[in-house]
């Protein structure tokens, strides 16, 4: 049975889209970015020592300077996720125990960096996004307001995230966003029915 689904993708490929149609399904979808701001929040002491320069007058973090710093290093990135990881991973963990002890929905991790984070070990099935490179950059460029350089630093920090860098137990399934919101919904129904949970009844 399916418990816990990892919902992940490169840098807007559209997961959020995908993760709303989910939550409109009845599972429980669990932003993981949120929860890393919330340690970002938490540690922000502790990565500002690293990274000085995203440090405010007021003493929290800028996270789009931080960013820019992390993708631009990649050291500096694998110090990041050594602090953020571990710790959104235990956050996940409580989510996941909270709800099977509770409600007992199928959990969704929407996390891009679920392999890095080591989420995917907590998960029964992956959901990976699709989108074609330049549409992908388009909406970076429309959401972020950032360049074409950035995103090609982003796009080779993320350069791992496929469908084939999970291990062969688990069953990816692939959606490919060409956009059109009626489209990702009626594919999110389709998946739900396969699904066959009492919590995924076709809308």
């Amino acid at each position: 049975m399916i418990s816990v689904i990892g919902l992940t993708g490169k840098a807007c490929a559209g997961k959020n889209q995908y993760g709303k149609a989910l939550e409109k399904q009845g599972l429980l979808v669990v932003d993981v970015d949120v929860l890393g701001h919330e340690v970002l929040r938490l540690k922000a002491q502790e990565i500002a020592t690293l990274f000085p320069l995203a440090r405010k007058e007021d003493g929290s973090l800028d996270r789009k300077v931080l960013g820019t710093l992390a993708f631009s290093d990649k050291n500096a990135l694998e110090k990041l996720n050594a602090l953020i990881h571990p710790a959104v991973k235990k956050m996940c963990e409580d989510i996941i125990q909270k709800e099977q002890q509770g409600e007992q929905r199928i959990v969704v991790l929407n996390a891009a960096m679920l392999k890095k984070g080591k989420l995917d070990v907590l998960c029964d099935e992956i959901v990976f996004v699709k989108a074609p490179f330049f549409v992908r950059y388009r909406r970076t460029k429309k959401r972020d307001q950032r360049g074409f350089i950035w995103f090609l630093k982003r796009d080779f920090a993320q350069r791992n995230i496929n469908e084939k860098s999970f291990s062969s137990k688990i069953r990816v399934v692939s959606f490919k966003n060409s956009g059109g919101i009626e489209k990702i919904y009626r594919q999110i129904s389709n998946y739900c029915d396969i699904l066959k949970t009492n919590r995924c009844d076709t809308k």
